[in-house]
């Protein structure tokens, strides 16, 4: 697979004729658009049953011959994807804003379970993505449990293939804090917030500056 860096980022216009153009349903737009607005991991977005993980093991026989096998593994049980009920608009400064609410932080837990996070939306800025979002949960059976992506990660990974052959869903992660931190100029601190990371490092490698961005902030 290619790297992130090595991949041309678009920009968020271009995103966005892209999703509109594309033949693909409109759960399947939804869920990119999604994937771009949280840059949150695909399994932290879908409703992925069942909680099965599968790991490799191996042992050497009395001859010394290695033998391998699976053995299966119960994800935990609180782990769920986003559903409707977990995104809510409310009014900041005058703003309207969309909220991603208690979204799991993968690899991340305390005593009390996976940690979760609150992921912020301005919706004058991402208004078209945020508008197929809305219009695909007008289709879904309106309670707050409705999982709006009740699909596997690996079900994601063959959507961003059909959307684009040399996309993968992780890169809706680095593009969109690239965003962020270029657009929007977020600190390091600060999309630790966003994405819930345990500390700041993660940042050296999702967020991919070209040296035209460092020019535009000179000239501003």
């Amino acid at each position: 697979m290619a790297r992130a860096e090595d991949v041309e980022m678009p920009t968020r216009d271009e995103l966005v004729q892209r999703i509109m153009g594309n033949d693909l349903c409109l759960r399947d737009k939804a869920l990119i658009a999604t994937l771009y607005l949280t840059g949150a991991r695909v399994q932290e977005i879908v409703q992925n049953y069942p909680f099965i993980e599968y790991r490799s093991r191996s042992y050497k026989d009395k001859n010394g011959m290695d033998w391998y096998y699976w053995i299966s593994k119960s994800r935990d049980r609180d782990w769920r994807g986003l559903t409707l009920g977990q995104i809510e608009e409310v009014e900041i400064d005058g703003k309207r804003i969309v909220l991603f609410k208690d979204v799991p932080i993968e690899k991340r837990r305390d005593v009390k379970g996976i940690l979760r996070r609150i992921i912020p939306v301005d919706y004058d800025r991402e208004k078209e993505f945020v508008d197929i979002i809305d219009r695909y949960c007008q289709h879904l059976i309106q309670d707050k449990s409705t999982a709006l992506f009740p699909t596997s990660r690996q079900n994601a990974w063959h959507i961003i293939k059909r959307f684009h052959p040399t996309w993968w869903c992780h890169l809706m992660r680095h593009w969109r804090l690239t965003d962020l931190a270029v657009k929007k100029n977020m600190t390091d601190i600060e999309l630790k917030t966003f994405t819930g990371w345990k500390d700041t490092r993660p940042a050296a490698v999702y967020v991919h500056m070209q040296w035209e961005d460092l020019a535009r902030k000179m000239i501003r």
